[in-house]
């Protein structure tokens, strides 16, 4: 493969052959979509833990809610999969834009513990929080590490909502901690 310069990486989409760049696209999506089986039943799990380590700091309803939306979402993630699983798998683009689609709609809906329950919420509660985030973010890098589009469509919402909550909390240490 030549090289444009000494220490520069090839391009290898410029000096593969077509299908080799295809084969490779629909192979990193397909595992995409194989490693995220686990998320569908992991973020209902944690939301309901996390309701749970909450129901007192904050209106029952409002839990029940967010709930409810994360299992809904979760099972329209699954749906995605079970249609990819179902389909051809051709065209590994639209395919990625989906799961990316469905990444952004998860990461939304947990943004609302920091955004909506942290002030509330005691220091047990905080700590839940900032577990279950931090957890879901450390997990996402590995789960969605094919496809950069669908890691940063997760982690925009909750990696902005925690310092962006945290900045507007009216006691020390949580202003300095955003």
């Amino acid at each position: 493969i030549a090289m444009a310069g000494q220490g520069r990486r090839p391009d290898f989409a410029q000096t593969s052959p077509q299908w080799m760049h295809d084969a490779l696209e629909a192979a990193r999506v397909a595992y995409l979509y194989r490693s995220s089986v686990p998320v569908y039943v992991a973020s209902p799990v944690y939301a309901g833990l996390l309701m749970l380590a909450l129901w007192d700091a904050t209106t029952a309803g409002v839990l029940v809610a967010w709930f409810v939306v994360t299992v809904g979402t979760s099972l329209a993630r699954a749906a995605t999969y079970a249609a990819y699983m179902r389909s051809d798998r051709g065209d590994p683009a639209r395919w990625e834009a989906r799961f990316a689609l469905g990444a952004l709609a998860i990461g939304a809906v947990w943004r609302a513990p920091p955004m909506v329950f942290f002030a509330d919420a005691s220091s047990v509660g905080h700590l839940a929080i900032f577990f279950v985030i931090g957890g879901a973010l450390i997990g996402a890098a590995g789960m969605y590490s094919a496809s950069r589009a669908a890691f940063l469509s997760f982690v925009a919402f909750p990696m902005a909502a925690s310092p962006f909550s945290l900045s507007f909390q009216p006691r020390d240490p949580f202003p300095v901690l955003s």
